[in-house]
């Protein structure tokens, strides 16, 4: 535990040097953030310099040359970074989201965009319409191009630019967002025209002056997203601390907490356990839950609290009785207003009522107060409120998992079942089984196949995490098999892709099931962190006695082995439908990015941290334009995190000395400690490109640990990287502990 609390120093301390840092300084190897968001904000630089109180700020951004490829008799278009025109019917033409952090005394006025560079991509194009989204166990609709946009000989999109005028706050730091549509098609005329240049004007209005908390590696991350990097320094910054973690919970779970609160301390944490029959007592707000988030705003704005656990159950009553405290063990959730197309489905197998999804995000997002309009329905789109803004707070401030447990015995059995997998965490041989069913196939072009999830999520991580493959179309995907897989080998992580129900996680061409709610009692094991990409698997909230536990509630609280933490859908989710478009967005895309970023951050700061803090933020940055999509929302909003978010699933630090800049040839120390003792050592470096979403990995040496679990040596940077490119470093050992240890530019 040691080594794990000396690395989080180590990222805290050069989190707060980098504040220090100018603008035009090279990004420090501990901002482990990937280069892949420099993409996400292109080239850009001001035009002159914008000083203190100016009314405006301006920016230049240029945007990477298209790609254009044939599929199924269509031209796709494609940017790095950018999204797509999500209008299923209209051309599929690329979307990029400009993320601007503005003056602390300032706020949004409006913004403008113009091209400033064009020109006509030569040729004649057909462009693919976007896709339907569908329901993961709906019937995948087909789409065809849109008559009123394909038969118009003006230019489509008509204008060139989006935005909300309304701003984000994240940790304090004001940021507001603008989606630039790069390509316009003429679709009379099979025309192209790229605007590889805009000008950005952001026109400002006197506000009352922010100050920064940030915590972990926020500042990186904003200085490689956001257009004007040098704004963060104009912010007074609040004193950063150690992370510190919250346990909200009951009396009935008194021991429990207790016994929690003594593990998370003895991992370097500074741990407090308030109990929600004081809460409705000492802070405000107009029900239990929002006196909840005003309490957990409080210790994050006064204790460092940067990890939150609620310890408690959901009460289905909750809709109905207005969050009356009536049973000893809830300790409620949050109904937000999200009407999705699904067809009547969430209600018919919940029982609960259709437009509502319940959501732990509501307690993560800590600005606003998710019900601008003063309406009751909390989180509701731009479409819904009357103020025509978002309700919802995407940009999380603390890092949020429930344990859905209620009994006293049930809580304790996960504190046991989580301190044998953390003793046992650094032996264990990390291995990862992926679990892959059919999820759509009306016709050639609606083939879609839950293993094309699983093999993204395995690429991420090295080769010393050893995979396991059941798949539907393969013929190996069976309950007796996946009962076998996980007692023989063991596994650490679990993701699986197929349809769901409450209770069971389902095949697609037999009508059977490969997992269910008796799983628990066929397995045992050293404890799983499982990603399920399925429908309803997670609804922590229904009615047990007459519906019975859910799929994660029944992994969750097994008491030997089986989940340690459990990330599912507590409601329908949706997918897009075909190998071009599956991974692209929705529940393809969620369960990839978490995956990837586990890979990078997973290893000491967990799953709750690497949901809100990377995965969610990439995805609304990824989606601004078209958060307002009620399946879009539900994505974010019903992919909840049961367990402990702070759970490590790797031991070991490493890092490399040096400049971050470097060039073909050189020699890099690389250094780490705390990974098994006298063991074969793999050093790598990667990179994921984000247009094509694949992962390259370069083998660049080897070395081995000493008695002590630490090691040194030189590497050299192998001719057959890409020059202009940064490269991430990952170093493993033989039992696939990992640790994604920063970022070199070639």
């Amino acid at each position: 535990m040691r080594g794990a609390a000396i690395k989080m120093a180590i990222i805290m301390f050069m989190c707060i040097l980098l504040l220090a840092w100018s603008p035009v300084m090279p990004a420090s190897a501990l901002q482990q953030s990937s280069r892949a968001m420099e993409r996400l904000r292109g080239e850009a630089h001001g035009v002159g310099p914008a000083p203190a109180g100016s009314s405006t700020l301006s920016y230049h951004v240029r945007i990477e040359e298209p790609s254009i490829e044939e599929v199924n008799g269509y031209h796709v278009i494609s940017i790095p970074g950018c999204s797509f025109i999500d209008d299923p019917g209209a051309p599929a033409l690329p979307v990029k989201t400009v993320a601007i952090v503005l003056p602390p005394s300032s706020t949004l006025d409006r913004i403008e965009a113009q091209s400033i560079r064009s020109r006509e991509l030569p040729g004649e194009y057909t462009v693919m319409p976007a896709p339907q989204p569908a329901m993961l166990g709906g019937e995948a609709r087909p789409v065809e191009p849109d008559p009123d946009i394909y038969d118009q000989a003006e230019p489509y999109p008509a204008a060139l630019y989006a935005y909300r005028p309304e701003v984000q706050r994240w940790c304090g730091y004001k940021l507001a967002f603008v989606s630039l549509f790069p390509v316009q098609y003429v679709p009379a005329e099979g025309r192209l025209i790229f605007h590889e240049e805009f000008l950005i004007t952001v026109h400002l209005a006197p506000d009352t002056p922010a100050v920064a908390r940030p915590t972990g590696a926020l500042v990186g991350q904003l200085r490689e997203a956001v257009v004007n990097p040098e704004v963060l320094n104009e912010y007074d910054v609040l004193e950063v601390s150690d992370p510190a973690y919250l346990i909200v919970t009951r009396p009935l779970f008194e021991d429990a907490a207790n016994e929690l609160k003594e593990l998370l301390e003895d991992r370097g944490y500074t741990v407090y356990v308030k109990y929600v029959d004081d809460i409705v007592n000492e802070y405000s707000g107009e029900d239990v839950p929002e006196k909840i988030r005003n309490c957990i705003k409080d210790y994050y704005q006064n204790h460092y609290v940067s990890y939150v656990l609620l310890l408690g159950d959901v009460d289905p009553t909750d809709v109905d009785t207005d969050y009356q405290l009536d049973v000893n063990w809830e300790v409620p959730t949050r109904y937000v207003y999200n009407p999705d197309p699904d067809e009547g489905y969430d209600e018919y197998y919940t029982g609960l009522p259709n437009d509502l999804t319940p959501t732990d995000y509501y307690y993560a997002g800590l600005d606003g107060d998710w019900d601008d309009d003063g309406d009751g329905y909390y989180g509701e789109s731009p479409s819904y409120s009357a103020t025509g803004s978002d309700e919802a707070d995407w940009l999380a401030e603390v890092w949020v998992g429930r344990l859905p447990v209620r009994t006293a015995e049930g809580a304790e059995a996960y504190v046991a079942k989580l301190e044998d997998y953390l003793n046992g965490l650094k032996m264990r041989y990390k291995r990862m089984l992926l679990l892959g069913a059919h999820l759509f196939d009306s016709d050639p072009s609606d083939y879609t196949d839950g293993a094309w999830a699983c093999e993204k999520a395995a690429e991420f991580f090295p080769p010393e995490v050893a995979k396991r493959r059941l798949y539907e179309n393969e013929g190996n995907l069976t309950y007796s098999n996946v009962v076998s897989e996980i007692n023989t080998y063991d596994p650490i992580f679990v993701c699986s892709a197929s349809h769901g129900s409450t209770d069971k996680l389902w095949l697609y061409w037999t009508y059977d099931w490969f997992a269910d709610t008796d799983l628990p009692d066929q397995i045992s094991g050293s404890g799983l962190i499982w990603y399920a990409l399925a429908c309803l698997s997670g609804a922590f909230d229904i009615d047990e006695v007459d519906r019975g536990e859910s799929f994660a509630e029944a992994m969750i609280r097994d008491t030997d082995g089986s989940s340690v933490a459990h990330l599912s859908s507590t409601r329908i989710a949706w997918g897009y439908v075909g190998s071009y478009w599956f991974l692209s967005g929705l529940s393809g895309m969620h369960l990839w990015l978490f995956w990837y970023y586990m890979s990078e951050h997973g290893d000491w700061w967990g799953p709750g941290y690497v949901l809100y803090y990377w995965v969610d933020w990439r995805y609304y940055l990824y989606w601004y334009n078209y958060m307002s999509y009620e399946w879009h929302r539900k994505t974010l909003l019903a992919y909840m995190l049961c367990g402990d978010p702070s759970l490590p699933c790797s031991v070991g630090a490493a890092d490399y000395s040096g400049s971050y800049k470097r060039e073909i040839g050189d020699e890099v120390p690389v250094y780490g400690y705390g990974f098994v003792e006298d063991a074969a050592m793999s050093i790598y470096l990667r990179r994921l490109d984000w247009s094509t979403y694949e992962l390259e990995r370069i083998f660049v040496g080897s070395t081995t640990t000493d008695d002590d679990g630490d090691f040194y040596t030189v590497i050299r940077i192998p001719a057959t990287v890409r020059v202009h490119t940064s490269y991430g470093f990952m170093v493993s050992d033989e039992r696939g502990n990992f640790d994604y240890d920063g970022s070199i530019y070639i």
